[in-house]
């Protein structure tokens, strides 16, 4: 159990330090939001020229919490349309996960089978053939999306937003949930992402428009990489939209003109059948093979090969020392961990030797009897006090972020058992999208077990709370006001008697578990809290 929960710890640390952007990156707290840029100025454009074939589409209802709830910063004025479209081409990086999901991530970047919707080489895309391979797939799964999207046209032409897909996205507050969404701009929006990733994920002629040479993901992180064979590695250097050289500039230019064509050609007019001829016209301009170039002519002299590239090994992070000092103190952090034990058991030698060695300078003296502190009796140290009391504490979660305010009341039953009711205002948080939300509101009744009396002023305490928990603001798929349960425990805190009328109670690991919706899809907020309060009486 050990081993496996040290290999858990082990990939996370690596995947901190170790996992490079993919593409032109997505929003997150960390990376800058290339494809929404690119896709939303791209739309804004033909909505501009084309009025007509993409019309605003209302945002309302759920849609509206929903929207509130998203873990990136929307274009001002976006409609629900804009929105959908965002978010499928964000999918084909997140897969319905959060961004902080390292550990999820980096499977799915790895995935062999999903190279296609980053226009990067399978394993089997060798050379001599591997660039047109890797071309020939990343085409066939953009068209694929195209027609997925023109399956869900209005008798009109225009994209029915009422046609919806289940699509898995991960919220700020909500978390991991399916949320139905308008199916044409989901599946447009994935098409998308493919498209401008083979602007980033490729070497080009020198005015962009053809692909020289796809690069490869796999076998960089696999440490297996021959050139020669499987083609240039990825590289970070390519994926970035702002402070660009004259080549990268260049490059996202063209890389916004062929997602507004790929956007027109799919909005039509015209059929589908003519619509989808459309996109295939739009990738015979930006998505074809100029050939010739090879490792033996250094792909024919591309200037991209001189951006910096991700390491063959997964440690560490080309150019990036202190990324790299990190991983390393991380990973030396987690041996030590592993070896807890023995490391007890050396400290324990060396105290014991020093308590020794200590011990053999001093003077015996035999003859002075050992001086014994007898702690008060339980009953006296709350004799001044009232049965009853007042408690007032603060909180922050470790995990999901969030505060908590608690006020209660409190009655001594007897010197070890405490009994309470609790009122509590519990604010959600999330550093996706900068979101602080009113969150829940929590009542519930506590009982408190004294567990030690042996010191006047110290006793360790466990507590036990269950009641009720509300919903304060609307969340996809829960609406304010939703009431459900509340349950929470500390099992080890401190009660430190300052006064004879007034006690500091610190909970370091007070675990609060409120679920105000628990039919249909059940939805709750874990929280492991760090929490302090002031205790006076009981």
């Amino acid at each position: 159990m050990r081993g496996s929960s040290a290999g858990g710890l082990v990939a996370v640390a690596i995947g901190m330090f170790a996992l490079p952007a993919r593409a032109y990156t997505v929003s997150t707290f960390v990376s800058d939001g290339c494809h929404e840029e690119i896709t939303a100025e791209a739309l804004g454009a033909v909505r501009v020229s084309a009025p007509a074939a993409a019309p605003p589409a209302a945002i309302s209802g759920d849609d509206r919490a929903f929207v509130d709830d998203l873990p990136f910063e929307l274009p001002a004025g976006s409609d629900l349309a804009a929105v959908t479209l965002l978010i499928g081409v964000r999918d084909n990086d997140l897969k319905g996960r959060g961004s902080t999901d390292l550990q999820a991530l980096a499977l799915i970047h790895g995935d062999p089978t999903t190279q296609d919707e980053h226009c990067l080489r399978d394993l089997d895309d060798l050379e001599p053939d591997g660039t047109s391979s890797a071309i020939a797939r990343c085409r066939g799964f953009i068209l694929g999306r195209v027609g997925d999207a023109l399956d869900h046209l209005a008798p009109d032409g225009t994209p029915d937003v009422a046609s919806r897909v289940a699509l898995p996205v991960a919220l700020a507050i909500r978390g991991e949930t399916n949320v139905l969404l308008p199916a044409f701009y989901v599946h447009l929006g994935q098409a998308l992402h493919a498209l401008q990733d083979g602007f980033s994920h490729s070497y080009r002629t020198a005015d962009q428009m053809e692909i020289s040479e796809a690069l490869t993901w796999l076998h960089p992180i696999d440490d297996d990489l021959d050139e020669s064979m499987a083609g240039p590695p990825h590289s970070s250097e390519l994926d970035r939209c702002v402070g660009l050289d004259d080549l990268r500039a260049t490059r996202l230019a063209v890389a916004g003109e062929a997602s507004r064509a790929l956007i027109t050609a799919a909005l039509g007019p015209g059929t589908r059948d003519e619509r989808l001829a459309a996109a295939g016209t739009v990738l015979d301009t930006y998505l074809t093979l100029s050939p010739g170039c090879d490792a033996a002519n250094a792909w024919c002299g591309a200037p991209e090969h001189a951006y910096e590239t991700e390491p063959t090994a997964g440690c560490a992070v080309a150019g990036h020392a202190d990324r790299s000092l990190g991983a390393v103190a991380v990973l030396a952090l987690l041996a030590l961990c592993a070896r807890r034990r023995r490391a007890g058991v050396v400290a324990a030698i060396l105290v014991s030797l020093a308590g020794g060695a200590a011990r053999a300078d001093l003077p015996l003296k035999k003859d002075v009897p050992e001086k014994r502190v007898v702690a008060e009796a339980p009953e006296a140290r709350f004799a001044e006090r009232p049965p009853y009391g007042l408690v007032l504490s603060v909180g922050g979660s470790l995990n999901r972020t969030a505060a908590d305010v608690a006020v209660g009341g409190r009655l001594r039953l007897t010197p070890r058992w405490l009994v309470g009711l609790d009122a509590e205002w519990n604010p959600w948080m999330s550093l996706e999208g900068e979101h602080v939300r009113v969150g829940a509101f929590n009542a519930y009744a506590t009982v408190i077990r004294r567990w030690s009396m042996l010191s006047d002023q110290f006793d360790v305490r466990t507590s036990v709370h269950v009641g009720t928990s509300t919903v304060l603001f609307d969340l996809y798929g829960v609406p304010a006001g939703t009431t459900g349960l509340f349950v929470g425990a500390s099992l080890l805190g401190l009660e430190w008697r300052a006064t004879r009328e007034l006690s500091v109670i610190i909970d370091p690991a007070d675990v609060a578990y409120p679920i105000p919706q628990l039919r249909g899809a059940p939805f709750g907020y874990l929280q492991y809290r760090f929490t302090i309060g002031l205790q006076w009486g009981a």
